[in-house]
């Protein structure tokens, strides 16, 4: 499994896409990018809601959570050089991140990390391996590594 691991840090590494990693946020830069979420999200015609808003950053403090706790349980390769930039991409805007849609996010790119992991040692590295390459080098995706393997090497019956 080390060989493995090793193997994917290389190839993480080897892509363009995914030379420069974002930072990762802290909780401080999560909560402060959750109010101005909240903010827009709840103000409609120029007023702001003020239930809205509560209610909201209520729900934005446990996706917070999760995304600290998700970040402080995977700090490999996988997560860092791919999963998170993504995840970043996807939920980042102007530089506000929205930690609901980071946290749906993340968990989707972990599972499917973990379902490639279960592919390459089922289907073999000779076999799995180029789709990682080609798939983290266009999208940076785990997701889509693991949509193509599925589609193209193990189909439905």
């Amino acid at each position: 499994m080390l060989r493995l691991m090793t193997c994917i840090g290389v190839l993480l590494l080897s892509g363009s896409a995914l030379a420069a990693p974002p930072e990762i946020k802290g909780e401080q830069a999560l909560t402060k990018d959750s109010q101005e979420v909240c903010r827009y999200d709840s103000t409609s015609r120029g007023v702001l809601d003020e239930k809205a808003f509560a209610l909201c950053l209520v729900n934005q403090r446990r996706w917070i959570d999760q995304v600290i706790r998700m970040g402080r349980e995977n700090q490999q390769d996988y997560y860092t050089k791919a999963s998170y930039p993504f995840c970043y991409g996807r939920s980042t805007r102007r530089g506000t991140t929205n930690p609901g849609l980071m946290y749906m996010c993340l968990r989707s790119e972990i599972e499917s990390y973990k379902d490639v992991m279960y592919y390459l040692d089922k289907l073999g590295q000779e076999r799995v391996i180029p789709i990682i390459r080609a798939e983290l080098a266009e999208y940076g995706s785990w997701l889509m590594v693991k949509t193509r393997i599925k589609n193209e090497l193990d189909p439905p019956p």
